[in-house]
């Protein structure tokens, strides 16, 4: 299903791009210092969007990507950041399995 393109629409592959180009942008705001480092960061999307971003940023494979649950309307993700490293939090958990 990732490299499915839709009629008229984009595979997952097409959005997993769009993605890393968001991130970059966002990498690159934050190292210009444009991002105050102890602010939080709202990303508002549509659900195949969040669940690649999460793929991209954790770098999961595309097998990972499938082991997760669809993400219900309005669903929040969040990360937290601990010892410089982030993760996805517990008690949001996406994951249908342990990665």
């Amino acid at each position: 299903h990732f490299f499915y393109r839709f009629l008229c629409g984009e595979s997952g592959a097409d959005v997993y791009d769009r993605v890393s180009l968001f991130l970059d942008s966002l990498f690159r705001e934050m190292d210009n210092g444009h991002h105050d480092s102890t602010k939080n960061i709202l990303i508002v999307s549509h659900e195949l969007f969040i669940r690649l971003f999460l793929m991209r940023y954790f770098r999961w494979t595309v097998d990972q990507l499938n082991s997760l649950k669809v993400l219900d309307n309005c669903e929040i993700c969040e990360l937290i950041k601990k010892d410089g490293v982030y993760t996805l939090n517990e008690d949001k958990r996406l994951l249908t399995q342990s990665l």
